[in-house]
């Protein structure tokens, strides 16, 4: 397990890795909720092994966790990222990764662009260690 958070809404987050594959779980344990589908999961299983089809970029999350396999490491627990000053801050999954440049993806779905050389320096340190995990 690489992280496991709870979400605002009460949604139980694990962010699972073996070899290359990292793959998210998700559960609640108090009532089924739609939960947008994390950007770069293509595939959605429950524990018993039966397919999930999202609809409309959700899918609904109960007391059965939800597995999303994936071979993309875009697919992130929920974390607070924070900008160098620590005025301002964003609970988002790390999306991407270029030019100097990363994209969050917000719990509501939208994305944010933020220049690394603005993020706080644990924000710096995760993205490092990030990328140099996969070279």
């Amino acid at each position: 397990m690489t992280s496991f958070e709870v979400d605002r809404e009460g949604t139980f987050v694990a962010t699972l890795k073996r070899d290359e594959t990292i793959s998210v779980v998700m559960w609640r344990v108090d009532d089924e909720r739609k939960v947008r589908v994390p950007a770069g999961v293509t595939e959605l299983i429950d524990v018993t092994g039966k397919e999930i089809k999202p609809t409309s970029g959700f899918m609904l999350v109960g007391e059965t966790p939800v597995l999303m396999p994936s071979r993309s490491t875009t697919v992130q627990a929920v974390r607070t990222w924070k900008d160098a000053t620590g005025k301002f801050s964003v609970k988002a999954r790390f999306a991407s990764y270029a030019d100097g440049v990363v994209t969050l993806e917000r719990e509501d779905g939208k994305q944010v662009k933020v220049p690394r050389n603005k993020l706080s320096s644990a924000d710096k340190e995760w993205i490092d260690a990030f990328v140099s995990e996969q070279s």
